[in-house]
């Protein structure tokens, strides 16, 4: 990689960073928009892939990651940005060049969401953060893991619509 590439890199990669941490910001300061929010962060982060690859990405959502926990208001977007939104992206790609079947790919993709609820619901029931029976959302936990994998799976699909309208854009340049 030469000078001009890495300096080039470097500094969409700090740019992309900056984006994610201004939404999160916003995220973390207005009372509904925290989560949708958070996803958009991801999608800043899935853009690092496509311009930069995998490895500046990391950096970017590290970095993203880092200060949004230092300078948000309310941490909880930071933390769901670093528990999901902000490196699924990354390892969505990941999966979609190693793994060849889609239903493998799939198959993953569940395994990596639902150890992400378990996450959840072990912290929630650890740290008493709410009812453990209703995870603070008002319906059956069996209700709860049902709506996050639907939820999980839509956001890996607007990532891949996203990321389709994001490479058409750039082919037109």
């Amino acid at each position: 990689m030469n000078m001009q590439s890495s300096t080039r890199k470097t500094a969409l990669t700090a740019i992309l960073a900056a984006v994610s941490v201004v939404l999160l910001f916003l995220g973390s300061v207005t009372v509904i928009g925290d989560m949708a929010l958070c996803a958009v962060a991801g999608y800043v982060t899935a853009v690092g892939v496509l311009a930069n690859g995998k490895r500046w990405a990391l950096a970017q959502f590290a970095v993203a990651g880092l200060l949004a926990l230092l300078i948000l208001p309310s941490k909880f977007a930071a933390i769901v940005f670093i528990a999901f939104t902000g490196w699924y992206p990354i390892a969505k790609s990941l999966i979609e060049r190693k793994i060849r079947r889609i239903t493998l790919v799939w198959f993953s993709k569940l395994v990596i969401f639902n150890v992400i609820i378990q996450v959840y619901i072990a912290a929630v029931k650890w740290f008493a953060l709410a009812d453990p029976e209703t995870l603070g959302l008002g319906v059956p936990q069996w209700i709860a893991v049902i709506a996050f994998n639907v939820v999980c799976i839509l956001y890996d699909i607007s990532i891949y619509s996203a990321s389709i309208l994001y490479e058409r854009v750039r082919r037109r340049r």
